[in-house]
């Protein structure tokens, strides 16, 4: 399928477009726009976001921060919107970097300090590059792998793509509903918006993680016992 297989479907839904027609280049080009900020609008959501992938880098020695985006020091498509994980990998031993916020970042009393590996790192994600500032600032050179989400590339007319399995019906029914209130003649049904939310709500949930449960410290904080929810007290 291609970016004008998907317009055409979007548009016969809300009977914008007949089977068999084609669209005009200014409706084409009217939904392609609506579609690449839908698209955009996906990116910026964790739902929507079908897969995480690990990314190795070359650290700089001496280098704060290090940039990530198109024109960064570790290249990619697009900044990260976050990242969801990371590891300095020296020699092929991989050993996790903590990331941290931005109030950590901003108590270090000596945010320059320099050593051979780091062990922390706060990301602070600007447009259109992200700045990674690494603790210490790393002195010698190793890689970092960084996990993040997968970035959603942009649709044109003649791109031909493949998506998982519940993105099809996702895409074409919200972008006609998006499409709609521009064309007086549209119509949108109970049934359309029905099937539009059960389709978001069918990658969503695919989407979705269970958190990993964790304890303060080994086993269960508090030394034992159990609920009684007969009297609400703990035995």
């Amino acid at each position: 399928m291609t970016g004008l297989d998907l317009l055409k479907a979007a548009y016969q839904e809300v009977n914008i477009l007949g089977a068999g027609e084609e669209l005009t280049p200014e409706d084409a080009e009217f939904g392609l726009g609506k579609l690449n900020r839908l698209w955009d609008n996906w990116n910026a959501d964790r739902q929507a976001t079908y897969a995480d992938v690990f990314t190795t880098f070359a650290l700089t020695p001496a280098l704060s921060p290090h940039t990530i985006g198109p024109l960064g020091t570790f290249v990619v498509t697009q900044r990260p919107v976050t990242i969801e994980g990371m590891n300095l990998v020296v020699a092929g031993v991989k050993t996790p970097i903590t990331l941290r916020d931005q109030a950590w970042y901003a108590g270090l009393s000596q945010p320059a300090l320099a050593a051979t590996q780091p062990t922390d790192c706060y990301y602070e994600p600007n447009w259109p590059l992200g700045k990674l500032f690494f603790f210490p600032v790393p002195s010698a050179a190793a890689s970092v792998e960084l996990l993040t989400r997968q970035v959603l590339a942009a649709f044109t007319l003649v791109l031909v793509f493949t998506l998982p399995p519940g993105y099809l019906d996702a895409i074409v029914l919200t972008l006609a509903e998006d499409l709609a209130p521009a064309y007086p003649g549209a119509v949108v049904t109970p049934k359309l918006e029905k099937n539009a939310t059960a389709a978001r709500a069918r990658i969503f949930a695919n989407n979705q993680g269970a958190p990993r449960l964790v304890t303060r410290d080994a086993g269960v904080p508090g030394g034992g016992g159990w609920f009684d929810y007969r009297t609400g007290t703990v035995r």
